[in-house]
């Protein structure tokens, strides 16, 4: 398609397409200039570069953008905004064509949860581990943000669950089972090294029982 503009004595526009590109060519005093018009970037095609998951640090969405099988240049044919987030989600980045390039597209990106691992957690045994009747609970704390309510869970030495707080004399095994966050999947049991052992009580003086029953008499 050919269409003829005469602006003026000296000068004509000239717009025509070749190959679905528009060409603008300016005729002024016998001369004139050839010049691609902008193409709208919405008909880009993008590919997402890196799958991320959430780390607690800010991350960024790299892309790589491609017109006609043509690889653009970010800061030279288009710009990203709102490609950068730290939290697990659902996010939209904007493109901006620059240059050569006009328009705006947007596309949606997301940062995937994290697994919670042993790691996460820091574990305290209780701070009185000699038999006396009572229960002895661990502690297990995290930092991390996002993580789902967790509970304590306990194991016997040959790994079955238990389902009360220790009290008896014997070793045990420490785990917790981690609900769904905003930042972090569920697991129902997650195990480390995390062991106390309750020793039993000391048996009871007979020579102090004797004396004492003797004074009694």
């Amino acid at each position: 398609m050919l269409t003829s503009l005469d602006l003026s004595a000296n000068t004509a526009l000239t717009i025509f397409e070749c190959y679905d590109n528009v060409y603008e060519i300016d005729l002024i005093g016998g001369t004139f200039d050839l010049s691609k018009l902008p193409e709208d970037i919405e008909n880009l095609g993008m590919c997402l570069t890196n799958a991320l998951t959430y780390n607690g640090e800010e991350q960024t969405q790299l892309i790589e953008v491609t017109i006609m099988d043509e690889l653009l240049t970010e800061g030279v044919d288009y710009t990203i905004t709102g490609n950068t987030a730290t939290d697990a989600g659902d996010y939209t980045m904007t493109i901006t064509g620059i240059g050569n390039f006009t328009g705006t597209y947007e596309a949606p990106w997301s940062i995937d949860k994290a697994n919670p691992e042993a790691s996460h957690f820091t574990f305290t045994p209780p701070s009185d581990l000699v038999y006396d009747g009572t229960a002895k609970e661990a502690t297990v704390t995290t930092d991390a943000i996002g993580m789902g309510k967790f509970t304590v869970i306990y194991a016997d030495t040959g790994g079955y669950l238990i389902d009360n707080i220790p009290t008896d004399a014997g070793l045990y095994k420490v785990g917790i089972s981690v609900e769904e966050g905003d930042n972090y999947y569920s697991d129902d049991e997650i195990w480390d090294f995390w062991e106390f052992t309750i020793e039993k009580a000391p048996e009871p003086d007979i020579n102090f029982s004797c004396n004492l029953l003797k004074s009694m008499l």
